[in-house]
């Protein structure tokens, strides 16, 4: 079982952020604690979203935070299309940054 008490929210340059995630197989206690610990996070960080590995994990999952609405996506599969729009956007692995991406107006 994992100490989620240990889940940070790590920050760049750490070596995680570059890795490749990895597919989660099973959704056991492990992921759904991961989970919950990730939630916590990005609700105290004020956050819209964070990924595993941002908390240094590698497994491919992220949570979201958006009108009050707690999502958990685990192995997820973007599909995008439409025109390219321009955002500001911030980053918890990246404090006090924010920069213009690049993103495509519609995904699924």
């Amino acid at each position: 079982m994992i100490d989620t008490k240990k889940i940070r929210i790590v920050i760049h340059p750490h070596p995680q952020l570059r890795k490749a995630s990895q597919h989660v197989l099973e959704i056991n206690d492990d992921i759904k604690a991961i989970a919950s610990r990730m939630l916590v996070l990005v609700k105290q960080m004020k956050g819209a979203g964070l990924a595993a590995n941002q908390v240094g994990l590698p497994q491919s999952m992220f949570v979201t935070v958006l009108d009050g609405v707690d999502e958990v996506y685990i192995n997820p599969f973007i599909d995008a299309s439409g025109p390219i729009e321009y955002l500001e956007e911030g980053c918890l692995s990246l404090p006090g940054k924010r920069v213009m991406v690049p993103r495509p107006k519609r995904a699924k």
